[in-house]
């Protein structure tokens, strides 16, 4: 009998394997954005990029659905036990093979529950390791921080009264953080650490701050925390990874355009962002002004107009890589494994004792309660186990059918979503 915790697990685990091929699906579907609006505004990159994030997010709850749609219905994916190179059919003598997909398909349905665990105990580490930084946050919110000069303070009025925001800001200079940031967004601070507004010139210390207002304009924190969730949730998952270091690019391309938007002093923004670089510091959750190190030269570089390629040659590879990886599976499926139609005619040219006998079988798995119906049934009946769709039975079960049924030393069957008449 099928318990919801197994359902759970089971269609957990398929979700994570599907969103593999789906994440091919994501990083080609990046690609083909980031060639075709080379000449797009940051802002039309930016929403195309997070739409195609919603949409990936989307395309793996529905997937969690289907899963569980199917294992409440009794429809399970079928499910191999260890293939065997050649197992007789004892009525008809054809042999069943299994192939790479199906064996593929096996092994990890017979390995559903640890695929769950393990990918739930990263998870739970990496949640803890957010909920420290959310912690670290706090810390920098409210500890060594000190008020800044009035000049400063009637200087951000004037600069939200130009970028349009209305919102209470506090502005607060910190002995903890490195470099300008950005913390919360139903009360947002904006720090600076101690010193910096002394020591560089007014113009840049003006387009540090229009580049922090124009993140609090645009609500960058809350979607930081959503997006530092899903790479969390699919932390294995490279695509996701590429897509979101993409998204984070945008964004602070997003602030630079709508801070020169208010200023138009590109040069001041420039600097101001290469005196800066040193003092960076690791960190996700904040919206810091510097970015990341490795997007520093591109974006001095987009701010003064000069061209560069959308897509290094890492990217590149990768992208390639996996275009040629999600072919090689469509290939796979289309060519090594049968569809639905293929396998129907083969049970039409099966012997009628075949049929019989293992309708007889079919019907002895509803009765015992094993399964609700015979859509999608897989099974196998050894002298060592007995597996049926993918979940091995009792040795009371076991017994039962291999003294009923067991003919040969092997006995495996697998159709899809078709059942004998």
């Amino acid at each position: 009998m099928t318990f919801p915790i197994e359902n759970l697990m089971h269609a957990v685990s398929w979700t994570l394997v599907h969103s593999l091929w789906q994440g091919l699906l994501l990083a080609v579907g990046g690609w083909v954005l980031l060639v075709f609006t080379k000449k797009s505004s940051a802002k039309v990159r930016y929403d195309l990029f997070c739409s195609l994030l919603c949409l990936f997010v989307l395309g793996t709850i529905l997937t969690f659905v289907w899963q569980m749609g199917l294992l409440s219905d009794g429809q399970v994916i079928p499910i191999l036990s260890e293939p065997t190179s050649q197992t007789p059919n004892p009525f008809s003598g054809q042999v069943f093979t299994a192939d790479m997909l199906q064996t593929t398909i096996g092994f990890i349905n017979r390995n559903v529950f640890w695929i769950a665990v393990v990918w739930f105990g990263i998870f739970c580490i990496k949640c803890f390791g957010v909920f420290r930084e959310f912690g670290a946050l706090q810390r920098l919110r409210h500890y060594r921080t000190n008020t800044v000069p009035e000049y400063w303070s009637d200087r951000l009025e004037v600069f939200k009264t130009q970028i349009g925001i209305k919102q209470t800001i506090l502005f607060l200079e910190s002995g903890l953080t490195l470099v300008p940031c950005v913390i919360g967004f139903l009360r947002p601070v904006i720090l600076v650490p101690i010193g910096l507004l002394a020591s560089l010139p007014e113009d840049q210390v003006n387009a540090i701050l229009l580049h922090e207002l124009a993140h609090i304009k645009r609500r960058d924190f809350f979607m930081n925390l959503v997006q530092t969730f899903v790479d969390t949730l699919f932390f294995f998952n490279p695509a996701v990874f590429w897509l979101s270091s993409l998204i984070r690019e945008e964004r602070e391309n997003c602030c630079d355009d709508l801070a020169l938007s208010v200023s138009g002093d590109s040069p001041s923004l420039v600097r101001a962002l290469l005196s800066v670089s040193e003092r960076q510091q690791a960190g996700a959750l904040y919206a810091a002004f510097i970015g990341r190190k490795t997007s520093i030269l591109k974006r001095a570089q987009r701010i003064l107009g000069v061209r560069t390629s959308m897509i290094s040659t890492w990217e590149k590879s990768i992208l390639t890589v996996s275009i040629l990886c999600f072919a090689i599976g469509v290939v796979a499926c289309t060519t090594d494994s049968e569809r639905p139609a293929e396998q129907a005619e083969k049970v039409k040219n099966l012997p009628d004792d075949f049929k019989v006998y293992d309708a007889t079988f079919r019907q002895n798995l509803i009765s015992e309660g094993i399964i609700r119906d015979t859509v999608g049934l897989s099974y196998h009946l050894s002298e060592e186990d007995f597996v049926v769709n993918g979940k091995a039975q009792s040795a009371a079960m076991h017994h039962k059918f291999k003294s009923k049924f067991l003919i040969y030393k092997n006995m495996t069957a697998t159709w899809y979503n078709w059942k004998f008449d």
